[in-house]
């Protein structure tokens, strides 16, 4: 049968909301405590022209994912990159950075942050 409630699989209700109030913005952290733990993963959904805000993040880690759904905007400092489904990236979040939705539907893309940073 089945194991449950072992920590090894967490359902997508059971993962906990990280993205605040950022609108049409939704990150889901996989793991819902990150103290102990080395790579923070993260499930994303961006509603169309849906950003991460007007300020740039940054954070202490290096940061890694892939777009699964639709056209994303990545700016890291002044460069701006376009990424379509299956693309990638990889850099230093120390380095402000943001995202934004610039397709005509929903972008969902999961990404890694290492150490776990926010």
């Amino acid at each position: 049968g089945e194991k449950e409630n072992d920590g090894i699989v967490i359902k997508k209700n059971e993962m906990v909301v990280i993205s605040g109030n950022k609108k049409g913005v939704k990150i889901l952290s996989i793991v819902k405590d990150i103290t102990d733990k080395k790579i923070q993963m993260t499930y994303e959904e961006y509603d169309k022209n849906a950003n991460t805000g007007k300020e740039m993040l940054t954070h202490n880690a290096d940061e890694t994912g892939v777009i699964i759904q639709g056209d994303i905007e990545l700016t890291v400092g002044q460069e701006k990159y376009n990424l379509k489904k299956g693309d990638g990236f990889y850099f230093d979040s120390r380095l402000p950075h943001k995202f934004k939705n610039i397709g005509s539907r929903k972008a969902i893309m999961v990404s890694a942050n290492t150490p776990p940073s926010f």
